[in-house]
């Protein structure tokens, strides 16, 4: 039985001029926030979330980059946690999320520039106790990487996927 529901949005987030291709919740600090990855070169941080008084709420900051971002996916590692938005220019940027190096504008800590076509998906997980990042191309390429302690990507291998674009990744 399908039952109809209120459709009327809680929050309305308000920051980017074109459209956010990928959301994410995460904990930084031990505070919720939302996070987005947006077509206008910008990831947008919400703070106030769902807040009983907020209907329309902006961004407490944002993070640029050179690329419109696509996927955005997160990590925490030994109790740091680490963003990675990847773009259309097949850049993967990377930006520690610690208030004492967040700012407006901020610049990517580190930019994976090796995999030269659009970031369709990303996802990372731990195997065998170390933070992997997982990379799917729309050249048909996944890439995987394995994370140092400090978020920096080094690459494990590539495999063709073939004709097409990598569109998902996932473990069962």
């Amino acid at each position: 039985m399908i039952e109809k529901h209120d459709a009327t949005p809680a929050a309305i987030l308000r920051g980017g001029t074109k459209p956010a291709f990928s959301t994410r919740f995460i904990e930084i600090e031990s505070e919720p926030w939302i996070v987005q990855g947006c077509w206008d070169n910008n990831v947008y941080l919400y703070r106030q979330y769902l807040q009983n008084s907020a209907t329309v709420i902006s961004p407490s900051l944002f993070l640029s980059s050179a690329s419109p971002i696509y996927p955005i996916e997160y990590v925490t590692i030994k109790g740091r946690t680490y963003l990675f938005a990847g773009t259309e220019s097949g850049e993967i940027h990377i930006w520690r999320l610690a208030a004492e190096f967040l700012r407006n504008g901020k610049r990517p800590d580190y930019t994976v520039v090796r995999l030269g076509d659009r970031v369709k998906c990303m996802m990372t997980a731990s195997i065998a106790g170390q933070a992997v990042l997982f990379a799917g191309c729309k050249n048909g390429r996944l890439y995987i990487f394995r994370l140092d302690d400090l978020g920096a990507p080094q690459l494990v291998t590539t495999i063709e996927i073939g004709k097409g674009e990598v569109r998902g990744i996932g473990f069962l």
